[in-house]
């Protein structure tokens, strides 16, 4: 269910159920890592018809939850300790360079110290997820919200989403002191933007060291530790 002005609530309709189900399915494990998307079986199995399943998978691959293959083909994302790691090391740079790019003198950095507040919360209990993104995806698009340049809002929006999706199915709840404890420290120096940056780089730096003590670089990552 969607609310819009008015407290007007819109149905959630067939495609939107399917996404949620299957999101929930890849999230536990049900449908495992590099398990193959067949779009008969998913509508039989959820009892609508194809073309809610093809609507709802696309939208699974541009969340990167669902890899396109050649033909066609299509599968449950798989991404080793390693990738992982590289992700993370990837939105760690995307974050700082957001926050660089932010005039802490005249902008207003209130919302975002408040969302990165919440961010240890969010990593902690990831099953109280909202639809439209937890904390991490909040805190990159206010991030640049702020930065002020909406084209390159716009590329980061596409780029943090695949990420954030990927990310999404790490099981790394037991880091969730790291970030708590990190964007307290963050939060407290806004707005100084310059002195933010610098400390998103040097968590995302101890993040991606304390996750390769996770698993083995090559194996695959399991939303099931």
């Amino acid at each position: 269910m969607t609310t819009g002005p008015n407290n007007f609530t819109a149905p959630t309709t067939r495609a939107e159920a399917v996404a949620t189900q299957l999101r929930k399915e890849i999230a536990s494990g049900v449908l495992a890592p590099g398990a193959p998307i067949r779009d008969a079986e998913i509508a039989a199995r959820l009892g609508v018809s194809i073309t809610p399943v093809r609507e709802s998978i696309a939208v699974l691959i541009s969340e990167g939850l669902v890899d396109l293959l050649p033909n066609k083909r299509r599968r449950v994302m798989s991404m080793t300790q390693h990738q992982a790691e590289e992700l993370m090391d990837a939105l760690g740079a995307l974050m700082s360079l957001g926050m660089a790019r932010i005039d802490g003198a005249t902008q207003d950095t209130s919302r975002l110290r408040a969302i990165m507040l919440t961010v240890g919360q969010g990593i902690e209990h990831p099953e109280r997820r909202p639809v439209e993104g937890g904390p991490v995806a909040q805190m990159v698009d206010e991030i640049f919200t702020l930065a002020g340049n909406s084209e390159l809002k716009f590329l980061v929006q596409q780029l943090s989403t695949r990420i954030s999706g990927r990310l999404s199915l790490y099981p790394y709840r037991h880091h969730a002191r790291l970030w708590d404890e990190a964007f307290t420290r963050i939060a407290a120096t806004l707005p100084d933007t310059q002195a933010a940056a610098e400390l998103i780089t040097e968590f995302f730096d101890r993040l991606v060291e304390a996750m390769s003590h996770d698993r083995h670089r090559d194996q695959v990552v399991s939303p099931q530790r």
